[in-house]
């Protein structure tokens, strides 16, 4: 088994299961934990998600470097402490839900911004 990354983790992380279901293609927020990375790993289903650099500035009247990533089952993103990102959106139209092992830490790290535009 090689190594895919290591990790840093001085606090405390929690586990789950995220299951998206087919919604409309809008992103109306931006979330990043500011002490500790994310991991997601693709269960089943192809998604995108949006996600921006932590130096990136999301606020109500600015919004920049946002891109969208295709993540296909069986892969894995780690994503860097700050990095701005939403739930994924599920693209397989025969089986409209993702599902993911998530890991970070889902508490007192938390910052979200409402975003100035929808995005699609």
């Amino acid at each position: 088994m090689g190594k895919v990354t290591e990790l840093a983790m001085t606090e405390m992380v929690s586990t789950g299961i995220l299951v998206c279901r087919k919604r409309e293609g809008l992103i109306k927020s931006l979330e990043r934990h500011t002490r500790t990375p994310e991991i997601l790993v693709a269960l089943e289903g192809d998604s995108l998600i949006c996600m921006a650099k932590p130096e990136s500035v999301v606020s109500t009247n600015r919004l920049e470097g946002i891109q969208a990533f295709h993540v296909r089952q069986g892969e894995a993103l780690v994503m860097h402490v700050g990095t701005w990102h939403w739930a994924p959106v599920p693209v397989n139209r025969e089986k409209p839900s993702f599902s993911g092992f998530c890991f970070g830490n889902r508490g007192k790290d938390l910052e979200i911004r409402e975003l100035p535009i929808l995005l699609r």
